[in-house]
């Protein structure tokens, strides 16, 4: 019986408007204590670490448990991963998982990766408006038992006052002299400090997302968009992918592929010699990227063939085409990888060159799946959520991952002024970089003793991006874990 009780008392805390007052005033404090005019660091992970744990804790126990502890695993990743280094995706990520989280309980349980995305896009687009929703209601609530106190009650009757009077008071201040005056005598320029104008937004805007967040609300009816796609019961549908029109394209495509591929691995994987006038940077240059676009397109047929179910469930031949012609571009799009690879060589790496070969291998999971989705009969829902996690998977992982000093370390190893193959070393886009660059340039610089110009030029950069690390250190609320490191890290080669 005491057992009932205190699960009753726990679920009734949950929803219990007052306390998720308190909550919302404790995030605003904290994140004008952490944030405010105050370089971000660490401490933002902290922060979205709390408000993950209170959005958890303030969920309505409902169905779709394992999806909810999929996102909430997602966004405590993405928390994690700001502890690491904090940057703008990891914090995009956090919010849209958090989100996702936040609405889980108040959507279907079947509801696919796009509609879920779009009732996210539509809550950011209209979450300011929730907390006005919610004192309007608070505000007619009338009260049974006029003795007890209610937290709810109380913020609902102090907000509107603070804001206006804060607001207008320092409107005041700036405004009319003798006020000015008068206040600067009894030294309260502290106090309008803390009320200023920047200050209120930021902690208007905290207010609202915390609040939309552990109490969110969403229209029960979730606008779809429905695809342009020509149905399969249309004549022209029926007469543009007839099974023989399928059979057809898929073995002449097979050759086409098979005639590309096959150059390929020539010229490309066996390192043979190309045509008088081609370099290797140019033939990898000219390739990857339309390359990427032809892997697209080819499975976009194959999911328009398919709709077809004389196409999808009778002709084994085209099947079997079509899992060729998928393994072809799966090694179209190894190719493209490694034409980029040979490119990045002859010249050097960038974070968009990056960006690029993970963009491609998201292309090669995305052809595997849809093997899996045909031989094992799934859902073209099922291809859509598969690939969803995929790609989020794949954000994540990059949360973590140093790409500044995974560039800097490439481009100083291969340049042309410490012996390499590649080109001459672009300082000023490591420079821009950060001091994520700084152990490679330092490395760089104890190496180039025959250039004086270039260890000037990389003794320079080095203590621009020195100050910019100490700079980021000197305050606990700025730093994070990789900054920590960095800085042990220069300050042992440095000795």
């Amino acid at each position: 019986m005491q057992i009932k009780q205190t699960i009753g008392q726990f679920t009734a805390a949950r929803s219990a408007t007052s306390i998720k007052l308190f909550a919302t005033v404790f995030f605003v404090l904290l994140a004008n204590y952490l944030f405010f005019q105050s370089p971000i660091g660490s401490t933002i992970g902290l922060f979205c670490i709390l408000l993950l744990a209170a959005i958890w804790y303030f969920q309505p126990l409902k169905h779709g448990v394992s999806r909810r502890r999929l996102a909430a695993i997602g966004a405590l990743l993405a928390a994690a991963s700001m502890i690491e280094a904090a940057h703008w995706m990891q914090f995009a990520v956090f919010t849209v998982l958090t989100t996702i989280l936040a609405l889980l309980p108040k959507l279907p349980r079947t509801i696919e990766a796009p509609k879920l995305l779009m009732a996210v896009l539509g809550y950011f687009l209209k979450f300011w408006l929730r907390i006005g929703t919610d004192l309007s209601r608070i505000s007619k609530i009338k009260a049974h038992a006029p003795t007890k106190f209610s937290g709810a009650r109380v913020l609902g009757t102090i907000f509107l006052p603070i804001i206006t009077c804060a607001i207008f008071a320092y409107l005041f201040y700036l405004a009319n002299p003798i006020i000015s005056d008068f206040l600067n005598k009894l030294d309260l320029t502290r106090v309008f400090e803390f009320f200023s104008i920047q200050r209120l937004l930021f902690s208007a805007f905290v207010m609202l997302g915390t609040w939309a967040l552990i109490r969110p609300h969403i229209n029960n009816k979730i606008p779809i968009v429905k695809a342009s796609v020509i149905s399969s019961d249309k004549p022209f549908y029926d007469f543009l992918f007839n099974q023989n029109a399928v059979l057809l394209s898929l073995a002449l495509l097979n050759c086409i592929f098979a005639f590309q591929n096959t150059l390929d691995v020539y010229f490309l994987w066996s390192g043979a010699e190309l045509p008088k006038g081609v370099s290797h940077a140019q033939y990898a240059h000219r390739g990857a990227y339309p390359l990427i676009l032809t892997a697209l397109l080819a499975a976009a047929f194959v999911l328009f063939a398919l709709k077809n179910k004389e196409n999808n469930t009778r002709n084994a031949q085209i099947h079997t085409l079509i899992y060729i012609w998928i393994c072809q571009n799966i090694f179209l799009v190894a190719s493209s990888i490694l034409r980029t690879i040979e490119y990045i060589k002859v010249y050097s790496l960038t974070e968009m060159r990056i960006a690029a070969i993970i963009w491609m291998g998201l292309v090669a999971i995305g052809l595997g799946l849809i093997i899996v989705k045909i031989l094992l009969r799934k859902s073209k829902a099922w291809l859509v959520n598969a690939n969803s996690f995929s790609l989020a998977a794949v954000i994540l992982v990059s949360c973590f991952v140093n790409f500044g000093s995974i560039i800097s370390w490439a481009n100083v190893q291969n340049c042309r002024q410490l012996g390499g193959n590649g080109n001459e070393l672009d300082i000023t886009y490591l420079a821009s970089l950060g001091p994520s660059s700084l152990p490679a340039l330092i490395w760089a610089k104890a190496h180039a003793h025959d250039n004086e110009v270039f260890a000037n030029a990389l003794g320079q950069t080095i203590t621009i991006l020195d100050a910019e690390l100490r700079l980021n250190v000197g305050d606990w609320r700025s730093i994070t874990f990789r900054q920590y490191r960095l800085s042990n890290e220069v300050g042992h080669l440095s000795q």
